[in-house]
C-alpha cells in the first residue's frame, strides 16, 4: 500500500513540474478540492465596523446598506486563506505571484448586521503565457448564505497566479 502512495505522490510531483502539459480540468479538481476542504467560514457585519468604514474611505457617504465595497472588506482575509492553502500544496505547480483581477459583487437581497456563511468553490482555470511567464487564470465563486441557509450575494473573484516553471 505504501508503495502506491509513494507511486500517487511521485507521479502528482512529476506533473507539477510538466505545469505546461498538465490538463485543466486535473487542475482546477485539485484546487476545488483544497477549497471544499477548508468548509464553510464565518463572517459577521457589524454596525460600528461598517461606520469605521465609511469614515475611513472619506469619500463614501455612511448609510444602513452594506456596499460591495464593505463587502470586498469582509472577503479579502478569506480570499488569502484559500491562497495560502492553495500555495502551500505540494502537489500543485509552485505559485510565485498572485494578482487580483476581477471581482464581481452580486446582491440578492440587503445584506443586515449579522453573521453569515461563505461557502466557496473552483469555477474556471486556464493557462496564460506572457512576457513574464507561465501564469493560470483562476475564478473562484464566494456564495453568501443566512443563517436559514438563503443566499443573499456572491462574489466571482479571479487571480492571475504566476507559475516557475522548472528548468529541465
Amino acid at each position: 500500500m505504501n508503495c502506491l502512495i509513494d507511486l500517487l505522490d511521485k507521479c502528482k510531483r512529476f506533473l507539477v513540474d510538466m505545469i505546461d502539459k498538465i490538463p485543466l480540468p486535473f487542475l482546477l479538481n485539485e484546487i476545488d478540492e483544497i477549497i471544499q476542504g477548508m468548509g464553510a467560514m464565518e463572517i459577521k457585519v457589524k454596525e460600528k465596523d461598517v461606520k469605521k468604514f465609511y469614515e475611513i474611505t472619506n469619500g463614501i457617504q455612511f448609510q444602513d446598506i452594506i456596499s460591495p465595497e464593505y463587502l470586498m472588506t469582509l472577503l479579502a482575509p478569506l480570499a488569502t486563506k484559500i491562497f495560502i492553502k492553495i500555495m502551500s500544496e505540494k502537489n500543485l505547480p509552485k505559485i510565485i505571484g498572485v494578482i487580483h483581477s476581477e471581482s464581481e459583487v452580486n446582491f440578492f437581497q440587503p445584506l443586515a448586521y449579522k453573521t453569515y456563511i461563505i461557502k466557496g468553490h473552483a469555477e474556471a482555470l486556464q493557462q496564460k503565457t506572457g512576457k513574464m511567464g507561465l501564469y493560470l487564470v483562476l475564478t473562484f465563486h464566494m456564495r453568501i448564505f443566512d443563517q436559514n441557509e438563503e443566499e443573499v450575494a456572491d462574489d466571482l473573484h479571479q487571480f492571475f497566479l504566476r507559475i516557475k516553471k522548472e528548468k529541465n
